[in-house]
Parts: structure tokens; sequence; C-alpha cells
């Protein structure tokens, strides 16, 4: 389906308007029925269904979110960015904001979260993994790469993507429970896009020249279909894997097989996220990559598009999303929307 010619959006449940601007690229994330929306010295704690903002914190630097034991909390490094001294890990109760501050060991300076496993939480720098006692900040075990990688993790593992190789890893102990190795490329690219996303006993991404979906137990290719694409982001939906690059791309979980293809009004933000899915709803952003053109796509699992909201951006990342039940959670840096979604 190409979406060339779609509704317009409804119009916003609500829109949140900070006291204050915030600073730099924003990000959303969901917990426990509460937005965290923040810039790098700041958060807001926004309730989900109202658009009353909770909470706020100052100097922080949001980077992931789940259900963190005991109840819903967001987890994320504190600290201005560059500033070693001050870099935190901070668990956040979504509904009261109430922090308390994870002992960082020295040595251990993450630049993002990997995931929480249990009570594990997984950390990263460019090129390290730690793995860090979620009460007492202690490390359960630690990792070096060559070089750049991704991570995943579900219920029990950790799994990096590097390049040309996936490493499935116990959580809590480190130890290694299968490496799957693809052949480097010989058409017109090499090796990996490095994103990966786990589903239903399956890790799916894009590795060499193939999508590929491999058992999360044994390692072992499930399919794999040969693409001439450079995907950036991976999620799954519904019973679909969405890749994505400047056009969106459903394969059947199950089989590999095509489900469908969409072409947004411009391309679709051609580097890691700006897509977000729930079971049977999907959002992403997209840009004019010569223009001020930008704004967000809905569509559903099935790849029919829905509506698009376009408006302008207060940085050149575009839009960033978010999504849960049928709300789409967005912002231009400057405010923060909830569109509710009608099928």
């Amino acid at each position: 389906p190409r979406a060339t010619a779609l509704a317009t959006a409804p119009p916003p449940a609500w829109t949140f308007t900070p006291p204050r601007p915030v600073s730099g690229t924003s990000m959303v994330l969901l917990a426990g029925g509460v937005v965290l929306w923040g810039g790098e010295q700041e958060m807001f704690g926004v309730d989900a269904g109202s658009g009353r903002q909770l909470w706020t914190k100052d100097k922080a630097n949001a980077v992931y979110s789940d259900d963190v034991a005991p109840g819903s909390a967001f987890v994320v490094l504190g600290g201005v960015v560059g500033d070693i001294e001050d870099q935190l890990i901070t668990l956040i109760d979504a509904p009261t904001g109430r922090t308390t501050n994870l002992p960082t060991p020295a040595g251990v300076v993450p630049s993002s979260v990997i995931g929480v496993v249990g009570d594990t939480i997984l950390v990263r720098s460019r090129t390290d993994v730690w793995a860090l006692d979620l009460t007492s900040g202690k490390i359960r075990w630690d990792l070096s790469t060559d070089g750049s990688f991704s991570g995943a993790v579900d219920q029990t593992s950790l799994y990096l993507s590097t390049d040309p190789s996936l490493t499935a890893l116990d959580a809590v102990t480190g130890r290694k429970r299968w490496v799957h190795t693809w052949p480097r490329s010989g058409g017109t690219r090499d090796g990996s896009s490095l994103d990966i996303a786990v589903a239903g006993g399956r890790l799916f991404g894009n590795f060499g020249d193939t999508v590929q979906a491999v058992d999360t137990a044994t390692g072992r290719p499930v399919w794999s279909r040969n693409t001439d694409v450079q995907f950036d982001t991976v999620i799954p939906a519904g019973a679909n894997a969405i890749f994505k690059e400047e056009v969106l791309h459903a394969y059947d979980q199950a089989t590999g097989d095509t489900r469908w293809t969409l072409v947004g009004p411009e391309p679709f933000n051609n580097d890691p996220g700006h897509i977000a899915a729930t079971g049977d709803l999907i959002a992403t952003a997209f840009s004019d990559p010569s223009g001020p053109s930008k704004g967000i796509l809905v569509a559903g699992a099935d790849g029919r598009a829905l509506w698009s909201h376009w408006g302008p951006s207060e940085t050149q990342r575009g839009w960033e999303v978010a999504v849960s039940g049928s709300s789409v959670f967005a912002t231009d840096h400057k405010r923060l929307y909830r569109f509710p979604v009608t099928r």
C-alpha cells in the first residue's frame, strides 16, 4: 500500500506544554499509565489518560522503560551527557516519581540501557556490556566487543548483534548459550544493520544480504529472505516483524512470507528508532530529507494506513512516537500529544 493520500489525524485528546522548553532531542516512553517525556536535562511524568503533569525531574537522560519489580518503573541514565562524575542509573516509580539511584561501580560508564531481566539490569557503552544487580548495583558479569553492536532481551537471555554474528547469553550469569554466524555479503553491501528484535521465541534481524528469523533456544535459522535493502530498525507488530528503512516492510513472524510494504507521504526517517507498535497499531515518523516536511503516520498492523499528522519538528531528527492501546503519543520536541486511534 502507498500512504500518499491519507486522512488527517484526529484532534489530540490532549496536548501537554511544559512550563519551560525541553532541551535538545526528547524521548517518549510509557510505563504504568504514565508517559515519560524528557530532553537532555529534564523529564516530565504525564498521566497518559488526562495529560496532567504528575511530576518533574531535572538532569536526566531517559533511555528505557519497562515494568521493573516492584510495580511499574522507568529506568533512566541520569546526569548530563559527557559528565562522567554525574552519570547515575536511576529507577523512577512511574505513578509517584519517587527515585532510587543504583550504586554504579567504578569503571561502569553506560550510555544506554539494553533491558531488564528479572533483577538484572543490562547496560552498555559503545563496545562494552555490564550486567548489574538491580538492588545493589554490583557487577554480575561484563564483556567487551570489538566494535559496534546492538542488544535485545527476553525473559531469560541477552542477545547481541555484531558483524557478522549473533550471540545469546544467559542474562544473569553471562554464560554463552549459542553463536550464530552468517557469511559476509558478496553483493552491494556488507554485514548487518545490527538492530534486532525478539518476539515469540524468535530473533529477527537484517543479517548480511538476508532478513532472518533465528530460534532463540538454539540459534538455528527458522527462515531467511534475500534483500538488497539495509534496514535500520526492526520491531514486532502483531503476527508480523516490521523492518524499517525509508519504506516499511512486513514479514510473517512464523513463515517469513512478505505481508505488505508501506510507503509514506515522505520517506520514513532512515535512522534507528522513530517507530513504535502494539499488537495491531503502528506509528512511525516521516521526514523529507531535503526540506522541512515532517510528521507521523499511523497504520494498522495489517499495513492499512489510517491517518497522518504533519508538523514541524524542533530538531532535525523529526518526531518521536510511542504507542499504547488505542493511543499514539508523539512529540515534536516542543509539546507532547496524545492522539486517539479509532478503526
